[in-house]
């Protein structure tokens, strides 16, 4: 997937976690990707969101752009 610039100017909190719960079983890893992004959004550092979602912080960094 490719990495997106987001910020609270694309989609809200509420928005994003909305989302997040809607992801089924087969959608699994759009749920980790959003979860991950809402972390990092809420002050967490990329590390710590990336750990929390069973992701390396390579990859977080690659899902969210500064």
């Amino acid at each position: 997937m490719k990495a997106l610039p987001i910020n609270e100017n694309h989609h809200s909190r509420e928005e994003l976690e909305h989302l997040a719960k809607q992801c089924i079983r087969y959608e699994q890893h759009k749920a980790r990707r959003i979860r991950g992004i809402l972390m990092a959004m809420s002050g967490l550092s990329r590390t710590e969101a990336a750990r929390s979602q069973g992701v390396c912080a390579q990859t977080l960094r690659d899902w969210v752009l500064s």
